[in-house]
C-alpha cells in the first residue's frame, strides 16, 4: 500500500469536512424523524403538506444546523482560518 504524505492544511480539510458531514447526516435524521412525528400525530403538519416540510427540515434546517455547529466545532478545536 502507497503511503500518502498530506499537509497539515490538507489534514484540516478533511477534518472540516468529515465534521460537517457528519452533523449534517445526524441533523437530516432528527429533522426527518420530527417532520414525521409531526404528519404521523397530525400534530403541526398536515399530511397534504407533508413533502414540502420535510424538504424544509431536511435540506434547509439540516444545511444551516450544520454550518452553525460546524463553525463552534471548527472553533473548539482551533480549525479556524484567521
Amino acid at each position: 500500500m502507497e503511503t500518502v504524505e498530506k499537509s497539515e492544511e490538507e489534514i484540516i480539510a478533511d477534518l472540516k469536512e468529515k465534521i460537517a458531514a457528519a452533523i449534517l447526516t445526524a441533523a437530516k435524521k432528527v429533522n426527518l424523524s420530527a417532520v414525521n412525528y409531526m404528519v404521523k400525530e397530525k400534530k403541526w403538519i398536515p399530511e397534504a403538506n407533508a413533502n414540502d416540510a420535510e424538504s424544509f427540515f431536511t435540506d434547509k434546517i439540516s444545511a444551516v444546523l450544520t454550518k452553525e455547529t460546524a463553525e463552534k466545532i471548527y472553533e473548539i478545536l482551533g480549525l479556524l482560518d484567521n
